[in-house]
């Protein structure tokens, strides 16, 4: 694990999606990341200024589907807004470890909406699409799923260096009455197949 806040950008990306996929409670998973990271203290290291013109572009479609208004009556909204939000007004560039995982936890959400607009493009009403697929684009065509678009891999070396001799074990995040995530998917693969046999006869 030679870069270590890599690692952990990735599994909270993993992690986010199994909660988007399991309908499991995000805000207890979160923070029990959270806990594992919270008095982790980086100072003086920026997020990337190449991030300015891509929120330029994500205000316009935030501006365009009236998001503030509507962040949290379309949950979508807020995972794409915390893109943003959580590196400027949030943390007003300035790299928090927190802050990084609480972006890899909102994209891998967001990403399984995505994943689901291209499998099942008729479970969403017309203006939902239109708008997903914006998003999708902006962050195929971005990387934002990616911690080099937030991260400079000279930064990443620095943050490496304070968590080096710092051990992170996410195998066991994801809990529910004594369960653990194969447990939740077991559940969800049953419920899964319940659902399409149910599709299958309405049609």
């Amino acid at each position: 694990m030679d870069n270590k806040i890599k690692f952990l950008f990735n599994e909270t990306y993993k992690i986010a999606q199994k909660v988007q996929k399991l309908k499991i409670d995000g805000k207890v998973i979160w923070g029990k990341i959270e806990e594992k990271v919270k008095d982790i203290t980086i100072d003086n290291l920026e997020y990337n200024k190449t991030l300015n013109p891509i929120y330029d572009e994500m205000d316009k479609i935030i501006y365009k589907y009236n998001m503030n208004d509507n962040e949290f009556k379309i949950i979508s909204n807020h995972f794409f807004m915390q893109l943003k939000n959580l590196v400027t007004t949030k943390s007003n560039f300035k790299i928090q470890l927190n802050r990084v995982l609480q972006l890899a936890y909102n994209i891998g959400q967001l990403s399984i909406f995505l994943q689901k607009l291209i499998e099942n493009k008729e479970d969403f009403k017309e203006e939902e699409r239109i708008k997903l697929n914006e998003i999708h684009q902006i962050v195929m065509e971005h990387r934002l799923d990616v911690l080099d678009t937030y991260i400079s891999i000279e930064n990443q070396n620095k943050i490496n260096k304070i968590l080096k001799d710092i051990y992170f074990d996410f195998n066991h995040i994801i809990q529910q009455d004594g369960g653990n995530i194969h447990n939740f998917k077991e559940k969800y693969l049953k419920y899964k197949q319940k659902y399409l046999k149910l599709k299958k006869i309405s049609k």
